[in-house]
């Protein structure tokens, strides 16, 4: 087992550019279908989405990124209170990319 994750480590740090390419665009495709997806009244609550970004870790490998809206109302809109976006936004894009959806409480 510990020679997997020995190779596991190496093909990541050979790779981290790759890896990293692929999380910007999987991240920016993720943030931009959000936006999209959010609907529009008097447009607060599509403008009031964040995107941050983690730093790197040792092998220059992207963290945790955080996508935040703190309009008071974002939560009773993802729940699919409007009829412009019936299911919401965050889980459609997610589930639209083959991504799973994991709310932080």
């Amino acid at each position: 087992m510990a020679k997997l994750e020995v190779g596991f480590d190496q093909l990541m740090k050979d790779n981290a550019h790759l890896i990293r390419k692929d999380f910007r665009k999987t991240t920016f495709q993720v943030f931009s279908g959000i936006v999209q997806r959010t609907p529009v009244d008097t447009g607060v609550a599509r403008q009031a989405w964040k995107l941050e970004e983690g730093s790197a870790d040792v092998d220059g490998l992207p963290t945790v990124t955080k996508i935040t809206n703190d309009t008071p109302y974002i939560d009773y809109l993802e729940m699919g209170s409007s009829k412009q976006a019936p299911a919401g936004m965050v889980s459609v894009t997610l589930s639209s990319l083959g991504l799973d959806y994991n709310q932080e409480e």
